[in-house]
């Protein structure tokens, strides 16, 4: 029962890094919510539901999978 345990417990760590590493670049991702301001930045698989962003710069942005949505 334990060796099945820690066999799950393992294999959802692993997939949890390896989906870290397919996402947004976090330094990147406050860069844009504080600033607007992010050409070129990774923020693919990012969460960026409302957040003001009106005149950003993503000129070259990865956006691939980004969950995107404007304000209420």
């Amino acid at each position: 029962m334990k060796s099945s345990s820690l066999a799950i417990l393992s294999a959802t760590a692993l997939l949890a890094i390896g989906t870290a590493s397919l996402a947004a670049n976090p330094d990147q991702l406050k860069q844009l919510i504080n600033a607007r301001d992010c050409p070129g930045c990774d923020l693919s698989q990012a969460n960026i539901y409302n957040y003001e962003l009106t005149g950003a710069d993503l000129k070259g942005a990865n956006l691939a999978s980004a969950a995107l949505r404007g304000l209420p």
